[in-house]
């Protein structure tokens, strides 16, 4: 990977997690992934960001919806590992999500509802489109509305 590239997952990071801080202030870029629990770690968040959800952050030129089904199968294989290993079995896994923007785009939310809570999945699949394969996109102000109201 290019230093471009590595540049331009940078900002992307950067931008997701300025987004996130609206309710974990403390949500930062994870830069050192080893100390996050290993490469599988979520690319954002924070201690208590990390005990509700799991983001993987994209930012891509140009995304087809086949691009995005398999970044986000990538995201939930990520998610099992980290949570394996990082996550007590008696405590709540965090939701997982992949946060992608194309170039000159707003940020989109992807996910599968059957991994959502019921709460989570009842305010935000109304808003999604069904990409196919059980996985959704919501537009990121979308999302935020509905955590808005989750986050209370």
């Amino acid at each position: 990977m290019g230093k471009a590239s590595r540049d331009k997952g940078k900002r992307g990071e950067l931008e997701a997690a300025k987004l996130w801080r609206r309710w974990f202030p403390d949500c930062k870029r994870r830069f050192g992934q080893a100390r996050y629990g290993g490469s599988e770690a979520p690319d954002i968040g924070s201690t208590e960001m990390n005990k509700h959800y799991y983001v993987e952050v994209k930012r891509y030129k140009k995304i087809t919806d086949g691009m995005v089904k398999r970044l986000y199968r990538a995201t939930l294989v990520d998610w099992c590992l980290w949570a394996d290993q990082n996550i007590d079995d008696n405590v709540p896994h965090p939701l997982p999500f992949l946060m992608f923007r194309e170039d000159n785009s707003a940020w989109n939310v992807v996910f599968d509802p059957d991994e959502l809570d019921y709460e989570t999945r009842a305010l935000v699949v109304s808003f999604a489109d069904d990409m196919g394969d059980n996985v959704y996109v919501v537009d990121w102000r979308d999302f935020a509305a509905a955590l808005d109201k989750i986050r209370r």
